[in-house]
């Protein structure tokens, strides 16, 4: 008769001391950097926040790893020039605007309504997802000192620093992040080109990019101080509907 034999499973192999454990907090804690990010309306906040996120990741498990005790709690802050507005906010209420985007071969449409609460003087509108973005009078944020964000709104129709253009500006803004004892700095330039007509419409020209290469190409309309069209490689977009008149045909 032959005896059974009963075979030992494999003891299960432990799993790492404190550095596999810091590694996956690091990581937890790192993924809310994506919604704490300064929303630039010429920034892609999606790829942007991955290559961030990716870049604090490495550096944050090397933080741990040569530091006796790092702050794993991420931190964002922007960093921008004092700015000077030269035109009042003329963006009003019952405007609505309407942008065709293109991205990778892909099209679609972004609306914004622009309306006023008694809570919120001028309240802009993402028809789609229900972003909005409550401004003052200034054309900052409710509650901000920040002339280029609009906080975790990503309004693309409008930025403060759009009022300050005057044809000939020139600025730098510095997005950092920290996180165990580890500080990336991401700085943008943003300058413009001078006048031009697009659209139709009298509008300034402006370059914005950063020290890596990467640049867009933005057009605000001169006298309502919105965003007439952002091109960048692969993705492009364009006021198609708003309160005035336009005539891509000179353009598309």
């Amino acid at each position: 008769m032959k005896k059974s034999v009963t075979r030992k499973s494999a003891a299960p192999v432990a799993a790492g001391g404190s550095r596999p454990e810091a590694l996956g907090i690091i990581s937890s804690k790192l993924d809310s950097v994506y919604q704490k990010m300064p929303a630039l309306p010429f920034l892609g906040r999606e790829t942007a926040a991955l290559v961030l996120v990716s870049l604090l990741l490495s550096a944050a498990f090397v933080g741990y790893v040569y530091f006796s005790s790092p702050s794993l709690e991420p931190s964002t802050s922007l960093v921008e020039p004092s700015i000077a507005a030269n035109h009042a906010l003329s963006i009003m209420p019952g405007e609505h605007y309407a942008y065709r985007i293109n991205a990778l071969g892909n099209s679609t449409m972004i609306y914004y309504s622009v309306s006023s609460l008694q809570s919120c003087p001028l309240l802009i509108s993402q028809d789609s997802d229900g972003g909005e973005a409550c401004l003052t009078g200034s054309g900052r944020l409710a509650g901000s000192n920040s002339s280029f964000s609009l906080g975790n709104s990503s309004i693309l129709l409008f930025s403060p620093w759009m009022l300050a253009l005057n044809g000939s500006q020139s600025w730098t803004v510095e997005s950092r992040v920290k996180a165990a004892g580890i500080e990336v700095s991401i700085p943008t330039y943003i300058r413009e080109t001078g006048e031009t007509s697009v659209a139709g419409r009298q509008a300034y020209g402006v370059e914005a990019g950063s020290s890596d290469g990467a640049s867009s190409r933005l057009y605000v309309d001169l006298d309502k101080r919105v965003l007439l069209s952002f091109e960048q490689e692969n993705v492009t977009a364009y006021l198609v509907s708003a309160p005035f008149a336009l005539n891509w045909t000179d353009q598309n």
